[in-house]
């Protein structure tokens, strides 16, 4: 995973204004059928061991890391953005094209998956 700088920025502010220390990825059966991962912040407990992303503290396991490992983070206009570059064109973490709205929205007939 790779965190920009503008991202690292946006989420130390975040970060300190909601008093937490990093932040925790866990999986989640998503709509397409698959595992997608959710980020969340949290205040690590004695036993976790978090490593450092591009600075900031981040806690997952072997599965979510290896999911992660193309997965870039990034801020811009459109707030913070979890692109996975290895899913270029799909709907991936929040992506979306100009044309489709990502997983759970309307854009998708028959359901989520990439655009061609």
């Amino acid at each position: 995973m790779k965190i920009t700088e503008s991202a690292q920025n946006e989420l130390n502010r975040i970060l300190k204004d909601n008093e937490a220390q990093g932040l925790q990825v866990v999986t989640q059966e998503g709509c397409c059928g698959g595992k997608h991962p959710v980020f969340q912040m949290v205040n690590f407990d004695t036993c976790d061991a978090p490593e450092t992303i591009d600075g900031i503290s981040v806690l997952m396991d072997d599965e979510v890391k290896a999911m992660l490992e193309d997965t870039i983070i990034d801020f811009g206009d459109d707030g913070l953005v979890v692109f996975d570059h290895s899913k270029a064109g799909c709907c991936s973490g929040g992506h979306h094209d100009e044309d489709h709205e990502c997983c759970g929205g309307n854009g998708h007939e028959g359901g989520c998956g990439c655009h061609e």
